[in-house]
């Protein structure tokens, strides 16, 4: 799987949605790989769509598990370190034995969108069809 093909992918996914909006990918430590950003997409979103890539690779769940976690346990995200980010629309990329490679985050639409694409990206990077 290369990080530009699903920016690439991500590109495609994300034209159902009629707001502007950016993806960042990381490797498996949180370092950034690749970023794509749509034309008008709020700079705010690039920060947070970069926080949620590293939330979820360092958290080892997607971005909208450690949300209800922390709901759950009454916990703040900044217990964990000053870049995570509960927002969900960051979600895991592995490889076909679940061992993590990286993560795909979105940020610009509303967090259920965000959290839709990711979710769908990361399904079909995860087969192999990205």
């Amino acid at each position: 799987m290369c990080a530009q093909d699903n920016c690439r992918g991500s590109g495609e996914g994300q034209r159902r949605f009629s707001s502007a909006n950016l993806h960042s990918i990381c490797d498996g430590t949180g370092f950034l790989v690749a970023f794509a950003r749509m034309e008008g997409a709020p700079l705010r979103s690039i920060e947070i769509s970069q926080n949620k890539v590293f939330t979820a690779v360092r958290m080892g769940v997607a971005t909208d598990k450690f949300q209800a976690r922390l709901e759950h346990d009454r916990l703040e995200a900044s217990y964990f370190g000053e870049r995570m980010t509960p927002l969900p629309g960051g979600n895991l990329l592995t490889d076909p034995k679940g061992k993590v490679l990286g993560a795909i985050g979105v940020s610009g639409l509303a967090l259920s969108e965000d959290q839709s694409v990711t979710e769908s990206l990361a399904e079909l990077a995860n087969a192999g069809q990205l």
